[in-house]
């Protein structure tokens, strides 16, 4: 779904990546309507709350998105090419890594976290790869980007010894929390993350796309992709709403494509015996 409206939700998860950005400073103003936008097709759909089902049915425990880390204002800064850093997640002061000072409300023994991760204004076009702290690092990226693009995506990842984040060439990262797995014996995970058509990002506008949950299941974070270099203003997930939200500034260019996943997650039903 495409909205001609500014997204203020995004703000949420991206922070202070858009300060001093005029669109997000317009976007301010603007936070309600797009949720309103968001629940007008939440009820549509039948308006289930993930929520109630998740206390029910899901290990997920979202919480309101929380600054894990900001290398622009860490202690080490930026990061340099090919630098892995391990991230703290359950710890009640993150300031010195550019997170919340009053930590994030991660429990230790949580078994896995959703997280929104961002790459900031790298040096040259590459990758980034999050992964559990002390494991290796596999093959695959996490976010893709071009140089001097502001990107995010989302992943659940499992809990090591925090999080590793490597970076492929220099530049920030910032990371949000967005909730976390409580470990449920005997009930296997279902996951999946949509796969869905582009959507038009006109010229001369803002663009605001999200998408929902399958009923049943809570949303845990999601993707954004597009086929131009627009710049993201950020991403969110309404978990509340089981949706995820992408939001591109399309103002100075073409007609261009940009995709919207989310990331859903259930417990897998018991089966009757």
């Amino acid at each position: 779904m495409k909205l001609n409206l500014i997204a203020a939700t995004s703000i949420i998860a991206a922070g202070a990546m858009m300060s001093g950005n005029a669109n997000a400073e317009r976007a301010v103003g603007h936070i309600q309507e797009i949720r309103s936008a968001v629940a007008a097709e939440f009820e549509a759909r039948g308006g289930v709350s993930p929520q109630a089902i998740g206390d029910l049915d899901t290990g997920f425990n979202p919480i309101e998105p929380c600054r894990v880390a900001d290398s622009r204002f860490s202690l080490d800064g930026a990061y340099a090419a090919a630098e892995t850093r391990n991230i703290v997640i359950d710890t009640s002061d993150l300031s010195f890594q550019g997170g919340n000072p009053e930590g994030c409300d991660i429990p230790a023994d949580a078994s896995s976290v959703a997280l929104n991760i961002v790459a900031v204004r790298p040096a040259a076009d590459g990758f980034l790869t999050a992964f559990p702290g002390g494991t290796d690092r596999p093959a695959s990226s996490t976010v893709n980007f071009a140089a001097n693009q502001i990107i995010a995506n989302g992943a659940i990842m499992a809990m090591g010894d925090g999080v590793d984040v490597y970076m492929h060439r220099a530049g920030d990262v910032v990371v949000d929390v967005t909730g976390y797995f409580a470990d449920l014996a005997a009930n296997e995970l279902d996951c999946f993350t949509t796969e869905n058509a582009g959507q038009l990002a006109e010229a001369g506008e803002i663009f605001v796309g999200f998408t929902f949950c399958d009923a049943g299941y809570s949303a845990v974070g999601g993707a954004c992709d597009q086929n131009s270099t627009m710049p993201m203003l950020g991403a969110g997930t309404f978990s509340d709403f089981g949706a995820h939200i992408c939001v591109f500034d399309n103002e100075a260019g073409t007609d261009a494509t940009a995709w919207v996943d989310v990331a859903c997650c259930r417990v897998q039903p018991e089966s009757a015996e």
